[in-house]
Formats: structure tokens, C-alpha cells, sequence
């Protein structure tokens, strides 16, 4: 059986291309639904958790930075969690602008971004959050 190069070739391409798209748009950010599995995440894991409103055009900006991010920062797990589920939680962490994305290390709070603060406005890239988060408590 012979095997045509230039459809394998073109095979190939189309799917580098796909890939290459769907790495652009950023991996979906996973949601916590319940307070228990919150607690199981931030007690057991290093990681950064979205406080949002689905209806907030900024959580909507910082989903989609996040996503981005969470391509290039791979030690640390990403998630999101709609905050008026976990009101309670919210208040413990004085939780009062939203977007507010929680730095969890060993069960604690080690850092947090209040909406937008040390970035650069609606319009901030991807890679200054990614440089905030190298910068925070919780790489260290």
C-alpha cells in the first residue's frame, strides 16, 4: 500500500492549524459548583480561583485572560466560581469587587487580584497576568 505524502502532509497541516487555534482561545476554566468541593480544591491543591458574575462584562475579560493563562502557568490549577454560591466564603475573604481570583497554597489565601488591580486596565494582556501570578506567594 502506498501512502500519499502530500494528503498526509495536508492532513497534518490542517490539524497544527486547529491545534494552534484552539491553544489561542485557551483552555477552559473548570467550575466549582459546591462549597465542598471548593474547600477539597483549595485545601488540597496550588491554585487561583475566579470569584465572578457570569453576567460582569470584567469576570467575562478575566475568564477569557485565564484561560490564556492557565496555557502557560501548567504547575498551578485554574478555576472559576460563581461567587454568589459561596457568599459565605466571600465574606471570610472580604470578597467585595468582583472579578477577585483567590491565590490558594496549603489551604490559605496567599494572594489575590481585586478586580483589575496591578493590571493594565479592561484591555490588560494575558502575559502581565501570568507575570503577577510568577511574582505572588503563590510560585513560591
Amino acid at each position: 500500500m502506498l501512502i500519499d505524502s502530500d494528503v498526509d502532509d495536508q492532513v497534518l497541516s490542517h490539524y497544527k492549524q486547529k491545534r494552534l487555534s484552539e491553544l489561542k482561545k485557551g483552555i477552559p476554566i473548570p467550575s466549582i459548583t459546591s462549597r465542598q468541593s471548593l474547600l477539597n480544591t483549595i485545601t488540597t491543591q496550588r491554585c487561583i480561583i475566579h470569584f465572578h458574575n457570569p453576567e460582569f462584562a470584567r469576570c467575562q475579560i478575566m475568564d477569557k485572560k485565564l484561560a490564556e493563562a492557565a496555557d502557560i502557568v501548567g504547575d498551578i490549577k485554574f478555576y472559576r466560581a460563581e461567587a454568589q454560591l459561596f457568599e459565605d466564603v466571600c465574606e471570610y475573604l472580604q470578597i467585595r469587587t468582583l472579578p477577585f481570583l483567590g491565590f490558594f497554597r496549603d489551604g490559605k489565601c496567599v494572594d489575590g487580584i481585586v478586580g483589575f488591580e496591578g493590571l493594565s486596565g479592561d484591555d490588560f494582556k494575558a502575559n502581565e497576568l501570568v507575570k503577577f501570578i510568577k511574582r505572588s506567594d503563590i510560585s513560591k
